[in-house]
């Protein structure tokens, strides 16, 4: 009989201990436990267009440009040493965002318009300056002589912004030249030229 109320108890006693652990499970695996945790997950995309802004600012009232050819100052005397005039107000801003394995550059040209006879209208950009950020594209170096077909004059463009406004991006340094030719082709008139910026892929 001692045998059999011994057993009772030693079942009693296991029965309490697994009950408690049971409890003592439950209660360490509700939500907000550190070490337990109830989760859902949700599918989203993030979508990334293409970016390409470029305009011209200054420092000036107007990003147009007035090169005027002054007169000799004693008769006899010719237009007088180049560059006869420059320019230095303008500055080139863009912002950039592209696929992988693209790069974008800039080119130049004359859309409309034509430079008189015996002149030159010469750019030159310089590197980028300012508060932009990311792969900046990199000026070609040395004047080019502007014409009606497109000329590259930044290249390497990639994740980029320039900062805005002058001061930011690109200077522009235009300079008119006279190109020592027959002075009898040069005439007084005004030539007005349309000069066109343009970001592309490549």
């Amino acid at each position: 009989m001692k045998q059999y109320f011994s057993n009772i108890k030693n079942c009693l006693r296991w029965s309490f201990v697994a009950i408690m652990l049971l409890v003592f499970e439950a209660v360490y695996a509700q939500p907000g436990n550190p070490e337990y945790s109830l989760s859902a997950t949700t599918y989203f995309e993030v979508d990334i267009q293409p970016i390409a802004l470029l305009d011209i600012e200054t420092s000036q009232a107007t990003t147009n440009i007035s090169m005027n050819v002054d007169a000799p100052t004693e008769a006899g005397l010719g237009l007088g040493a180049n560059p006869l005039v420059t320019n230095t107000y303008n500055w080139i801003n863009y912002s950039s965002g592209v696929p992988p394995s693209v790069n974008r550059k800039v080119q130049v040209n004359i859309n409309s318009g034509t430079v008189p006879t015996g002149f030159e209208v010469r750019l030159f950009v310089s590197n980028a300056t300012g508060s932009g950020g990311g792969t900046l594209g990199v000026p070609g170096g040395g004047y080019i002589t502007l014409s009606g077909s497109p000329q590259d004059i930044i290249t390497g463009i990639r994740g980029a912004y320039t900062g805005n406004g002058p001061n930011h991006g690109h200077q522009l340094t235009y300079s008119l030249h006279y190109t020592g030719g027959n002075f009898a082709v040069i005439e007084t008139q005004s030539a007005p030229i349309n000069v066109i910026y343009t970001i592309i892929d490549y």
